[in-house]
């Protein structure tokens, strides 16, 4: 079996989880996304091509970039909209944010372990039409000491992108569009190192 390594990918986003029943002060962090995949070469002696891969991950971060990123129904609270503010409240903490600056995910808490299964669950659709593909590991960081390390199967989809995925987000989608496919039809060029820092951070 070989392994590739892709990333570091780097984005800034506010959070604030819940914890004993309410919501933690609202803060920030430099997230760092890296994504190792696991299979058996073709006979090009290829597990997958990269570019694709680094286009999937790009925009499945893109949207998350510089926003708040919130549950969609944080357990004990709630979230709506009021006049184009995204309201959340849980615990006896309320937050009046600007809806365009929030993307409501669809997970239980924001927690760096949550996010990273979140990630790589948008991601996982673009590398399930590679035969070769059989295991994907996402760590995420929120700190050079602290990250979450996420590893599921790679299931062997007819399509690129099979079925609607909820990405959470308040406005406008955003879906890997695996250009290219992917395959193992480009270089493997860069399979470690590449940072998406288009747009800053």
């Amino acid at each position: 079996m070989v392994t590739i390594e892709i990333g570091p990918f780097v984005f800034c986003a506010a959070h604030m989880g819940v914890h004993d029943g309410r919501f933690e002060a609202l803060h920030g962090h430099t997230f760092t996304v890296t994504l190792r995949l696991a299979g058996s070469l073709d006979g090009a002696g290829m597990l997958l091509d990269f570019r694709a891969v680094k286009t999937a991950v790009a925009e499945v971060i893109a949207p998350l970039r510089r926003r708040t990123l919130i549950s969609k129904h944080p357990p004990g609270g709630s979230c709506t909209v009021e006049d184009g503010q995204m309201v959340a409240e849980c615990g006896g903490r309320r937050y009046s944010l600007p809806a365009a600056d929030v993307v409501l995910l669809p997970v239980a808490n924001t927690s760096t372990e949550a996010l990273a299964e979140h990630l790589l669950g948008q991601i996982l659709p673009c590398v399930g039409g590679t035969a070769g593909v059989e295991r994907a590991e996402l760590m995420l960081a929120e700190a050079p000491d602290t990250a979450a390390i996420v590893t599921a199967a790679v299931a062997h989809l007819d399509t690129r992108l099979g079925g609607d995925r909820d990405t959470g987000l308040i406005v406008g989608e955003s879906r890997p569009t695996c250009a290219g496919g992917a395959a193992g039809t480009g270089s493997g060029t860069g399979a470690r190192g590449w940072a998406d820092t288009g747009g800053g951070v």
